[in-house]
C-alpha cells in the first residue's frame, strides 16, 4: 500500500493519505481561504511510520511515482507557459499517448500542469529522465518538479494570491482560449467529475527512462583566473570567499551553503540579506559547473530557515581543525588555502562600519508611511520594529489600519493584515463603506437588488488593496503567525514589509494568565519584526478607565496588560475621538493621535478630521481647528462645573 502527502498550505508538514483516495474525503475543495497541495511521489508503509514519528520527509528519496507531471510557469508571460504546454501535449501524442489520456490544468496563477497517470511506478531518476527529455527546449518548463519532496497544488484548490482555482481544461481550450478567458473559467470552483485513465508508457517513451542529462564537465574548484583574492573582503577567510564565488561541486552544495549562512548570521546579516547572497552564490556555482540549479525554495527551507531558527546551536564550521568538511575543503585550495585566519564570531570596527553602511544605503526603503502627511512628518514607521496603536473599542483603530494598508499597497509595499477581531465579511463591509460612503443597509440592498451599484467600488478595492494579504484564522499562535509571514513571502515572491495585527490579546499562547500571555506575544512580535525585517503595527486595548471613544489617552501606562508590552514597542500611538458624544453626534468629527512613546524622535499630539461613515482621517482646516478648540474648552468647563467628565 502506498500513500501521498497532503498539505494545507505550503508551511504545513502535512499528513500521508492512501494513494488514490478522493481528496474531498480529507479537505473541502473549493475553499476560498485554504490552498491544498499533494505530493507527486508515493510513500511506502514503512516510510509513513517514519514520517509519523519524525514529522518530516527529509532524506526520503527511494520513492516511486505513477504519473508524468510537467509544470510550465512563466511569471512575466503566462502566454509562454501556455504555448510550451500545448507543444508538450503534441509531443506526447506523437510519442504514442492518446488525447484522452492527457490531463490539462490551469495552475491557478500563471502556469499550466500537464499530467498523465500510469499503470507502472517510476523511480525519481526515471521520472526525471522522461520528463526532461520530452520537455527539452521548452523554456518555461520547471525541472524542480522532479524533486522527490515536491508537492503541487491540488486540483480544485485556490491560489490565495490570485484567488483563482486550479482548474481542468480540455486541450482545445488551452490551445484556443485567451489567458483572460482561462482565468475567467478559473474564478469559481466547479466539481470535476472526469476520471483519468491509467495507461502504459508507449515504447518510445519507455526508452527514455535511461536518458542522461547533458551536463558540462566540472571545472577546477579554484584557479588564479577564477578568483582574485585581492578583492576578498576582510571579514571573509580565503575558503569562505572561494565558496561565496561558487567554487564547489554539486555534492558539496548543502555543506557550502550552510557554512556561508552560518558565517553571515554570525556577522549580523539578516535572513533576507543572507537569502539573496546565497541565491547569487548558486547562480555562480551553476554557471561554473553546469550542474542543475539548487532551487530558491531549497535555499530558503533547507539552509536559511535552519540556520536562523531559534534552536540553531551555531554549527562549528572552522578550517583550523582537522576532521570537518571546511578544513578538507580549505586544504584543497592549494595556494589559496587560508594562512592567517580570524575569528568568525568577532568583527572589527571596520566590519561594523561595513554593516552600518549597508544599513544606511537601504535606509529610505525601510521607512514606511501612513499616507497622513502631518503624521508622517512627526514619526517614522521602520522595518524591523514593533509598534502599537492604542484605543478603546469603537474609536476607529481598524479604520486607521485600513487607511495605512491602502496607502502602502498603492505604494507597492507588500502588506499583511491579521484580522483576528473582525469577521471577514464585517471587515469587507467596512472597506466598502470607506470606498463608497454608503451605509450598511444601502450596501445590503444593492447586493440583493442591483449588484451593479457596488461593482465599481469592488473593482477599486481590488486595485487599492492588491498588495494586501488577509488572515482571518482565529486562535492562531504566535508561531503560526510567523509561519504565515513566511507563507506570504513564498506566495508573493517577495518579503512583506508591513504587518498589522488586530489585536494582541487574540494571539494564543500556552499561558492561562492573560497578562503573561500578552507579554509573551509582545516580546515575540518584536523578535519577529527584527528577524523577518518587517514593520509590525499591533492594535491594542487600553485599561478599563478608558471606555469611551472620547477619552483622550495621554500616557503609555494606559496600555492594558503587562508593562512588557510597552517595553517591546518602538512607537506607541494613542487614538481618540474628542468630539464623540451620543447626545451630540454633530460634534463627532475629530480624530486625535497622540504619540505616547517614540524611540526615534519626540512625542507629539496631532488632531485630524474624522468622517464617521467612511472612517477616513484627514487634515483639519483652520476653521475646524478653531471649532475643536472651542469644543475642548467647553468640555473642560463642563467638567470643572460638574466635577466629572463630560
Amino acid at each position: 500500500m502506498f500513500f501521498n502527502r497532503l498539505c494545507v498550505g505550503l508551511s504545513d508538514k502535512g499528513k500521508l493519505i492512501p494513494s488514490g483516495d478522493n481528496l474531498s474525503n480529507y479537505v473541502k475543495l473549493g475553499d476560498p481561504f485554504k490552498d491544498f497541495y499533494v505530493s507527486i511521489y508515493k510513500y511506502s508503509k514503512e516510510q509513513k511510520e517514519i514520517f509519523e514519528k519524525t514529522g518530516s520527509v527529509a532524506g526520503m528519496t527511494d520513492l516511486v511515482v505513477d504519473k508524468l507531471l510537467f509544470d510550465f510557469d512563466d511569471k512575466s508571460s503566462p502566454e509562454n507557459a501556455r504555448n510550451d504546454a500545448v507543444q508538450l501535449c503534441h509531443r506526447l501524442i506523437e510519442k504514442g499517448f492518446d488525447l484522452e489520456d492527457i490531463q490539462v490544468y490551469w495552475s491557478g496563477n500563471k502556469g499550466v500542469h500537464i499530467v498523465v497517470d500510469l499503470l507502472e511506478d517510476l523511480t525519481p531518476d526515471q521520472f526525471k529522465a522522461i520528463t526532461r527529455s520530452l520537455s527539452e527546449g521548452l523554456k518555461s518548463y520547471d525541472a524542480v518538479v522532479s524533486n522527490p519532496s515536491r508537492i503541487v497544488r491540488a486540483p480544485g484548490s485556490v491560489h490565495k494570491g490570485s484567488g483563482l482555482y486550479k482548474t481542468r481544461l480540455e486541450l482545445e481550450e488551452l490551445d484556443t482560449l485567451s489567458i483572460d478567458e482561462i482565468k475567467q473559467k478559473s474564478r469559481n470552483y466547479s466539481i470535476d467529475t472526469h476520471v483519468p485513465n491509467k495507461v502504459n508508457l508507449p515504447v518510445e517513451v519507455s526508452k527514455l527512462k535511461t536518458a542522461k542529462d547533458n551536463v558540462k564537465p566540472l571545472i577546477r574548484l579554484v584557479t588564479d583566473s577564477d578568483v582574485s583574492m585581492e578583492n576578498k573582503p576582510k571579514f571573509l577567510t580565503n575558503c569562505r570567499f572561494a565558496l561565496q564565488n561558487g567554487h564547489f561541486g554539486a555534492g558539496q552544495r548543502n555543506s557550502a551553503l550552510m557554512v556561508l549562512a552560518a558565517t553571515y548570521r554570525n556577522l549580523g546579516f539578516d535572513t533576507e540579506h543572507t537569502y539573496r547572497i546565497l541565491k547569487g552564490v548558486i547562480e555562480k556555482q551553476t554557471a561554473l559547473t553546469g550542474q542543475e540549479k539548487y532551487s530558491n525554495q531549497e535555499i530558503w527551507d533547507n539552509i536559511v530557515k535552519v540556520v536562523y531558527a531559534e534552536n540553531w546551536k551555531g554549527g562549528q564550521y572552522t578550517c583550523r581543525q582537522e576532521g570537518n568538511w571546511l578544513y578538507d575543503y580549505c586544504q584543497s585550495l592549494d595556494n589559496h588555502k587560508c594562512v592567517n585566519k580570524h575569528s568568525d564570531s568577532l568583527i572589527t570596527t571596520e566590519q561594523v562600519f561595513t554593516l552600518f553602511k549597508t544599513y544606511t544605503e537601504s535606509y529610505e526603503s525601510n521607512v514606511l508611511f501612513t499616507g497622513i502627511a502631518e503624521l508622517d512628518k512627526a514619526m517614522k514607521l521602520m522595518v524591523g520594529t514593533s509598534n502599537g496603536l492604542l484605543a478603546p473599542p469603537g474609536v476607529g483603530k481598524s479604520s486607521c489600519a485600513l487607511q495605512i494598508l491602502e496607502h502602502n499597497s498603492m505604494a507597492d509595499v507588500p502588506c499583511l493584515f491579521y484580522s483576528y477581531d473582525m469577521f471577514h465579511s464585517a471587515l469587507y463591509m467596512r472597506m466598502l463603506q470607506r470606498e463608497s460612503g454608503m451605509n450598511q443597509d444601502d450596501i445590503y440592498t444593492a447586493f440583493k437588488k442591483d449588484p451593479g451599484l457596488v461593482s465599481e467600488y469592488i473593482e477599486r478595492l481590488n486595485f487599492k488593496y492588491k498588495n494586501v494579504q488577509f488572515c482571518f484564522k482565529s486562535g492562531q499562535t504566535i508561531e503560526e503567525l510567523e509561519l504565515t509571514i513566511e507563507e506570504a513571502e513564498q506566495k508573493l515572491g517577495r518579503k512583506p514589509k508591513l504587518v498589522i495585527v488586530d489585536y494582541n490579546e487574540l494571539i494564543q499562547t500556552d499561558q492561562s494568565d492573560s497578562t503573561a500571555s500578552s507579554a509573551i506575544v509582545a516580546q515575540r512580535l518584536r523578535q519577529i519584526a527584527n528577524d523577518k525585517e518587517v514593520c509590525i503595527l499591533t492594535l491594542l486595548q487600553p485599561a478599563k478607565q478608558y471606555c469611551s471613544p472620547a477619552d483622550e489617552i495621554t500616557n503609555f501606562n494606559s496600555v492594558k496588560g503587562s508593562s512588557a508590552i510597552v517595553q517591546s514597542l518602538t512607537l506607541l500611538l494613542g487614538c481618540s475621538r474628542p468630539g464623540f458624544d451620543p447626545l451630540r453626534p454633530e460634534t463627532d468629527k475629530y480624530f486625535n493621535i497622540t504619540c505616547l512613546k517614540n524611540r526615534n524622535g519626540p512625542l507629539f499630539s496631532k488632531d485630524f478630521s474624522w468622517q464617521g461613515l467612511t472612517g477616513k482621517i484627514a487634515s483639519l482646516e483652520d476653521s475646524e481647528r478653531d471649532s475643536l478648540y472651542e469644543l475642548r474648552k467647553r468640555k473642560s468647563d463642563d467638567k470643572n462645573k460638574s466635577g466629572d467628565s463630560w
